[in-house]
């Protein structure tokens, strides 16, 4: 019967458990099968920084370490999460595949004003010793949790050297001495 049909048609369900973080179309709009009509956060699914860095992304590889800084946390007072770099594009990414993580032209813009950026996704390490779950660069962390869709801002450690390698070749170069 019609009522069965418009039942059955007009009923959405997702085969994740999780919360609707967005809705992607209107009350009353027209959609058709397999389109968007909602971003879904997943319940139980690991938290990760996804990033877009400009060239010198070349130089990031999976495995190094990352400090991640969720923008509305103090860094000088509470530090910073501390993560392992998970992925690297191989390529740059295009303007649609960031509008399709981001769900924003104006970030697409900013994040992509000094050339394609490489996606670069950051694992956090976890701590549920921590307000927000995560281990910090200090003890505790902030008293507040951190959530999927905040910014942040990343550094990735791409080499460790002491300070001493940095100083000495000045001093040799200052004094003329060669190596």
């Amino acid at each position: 019967s019609l009522t069965l049909e418009l039942e059955r048609t007009s009923i959405v369900l997702s085969p994740y458990r999780g919360y609707v973080r967005e809705f992607r179309t209107d009350v009353g709009q027209l959609t058709t099968a397999g389109q968007a009509i909602v971003s879904l956060e997943m319940v139980d699914a690991p938290l990760h920084a996804i990033i877009f860095i400009p060239t010198e992304g070349k130089r990031i590889q999976p495995g190094m370490e990352a400090h991640v800084s969720p923008a509305t946390v103090r860094r000088e007072e509470y530090g910073f999460m501390i993560g392992e770099v998970s992925f690297v594009s191989a390529q740059p990414a295009t303007p649609a595949g960031m509008r399709r993580t981001l769900n924003n032209d104006i970030l697409v813009q900013e994040l992509s004003a000094f050339g394609a950026p490489f996606v670069v996704e950051v694992s956090l390490e976890r701590d549920e010793a921590t307000v927000s779950g995560f281990r910090w660069s200090s003890r505790r962390g902030p008293p507040v949790s951190v959530e999927s869709g905040m910014s942040v801002s990343v550094d990735v450690v791409v080499a460790r050297r002491r300070p001493i390698s940095l100083v000495l070749p000045i001093f040799r170069n200052a004094l003329g001495l060669s190596v």
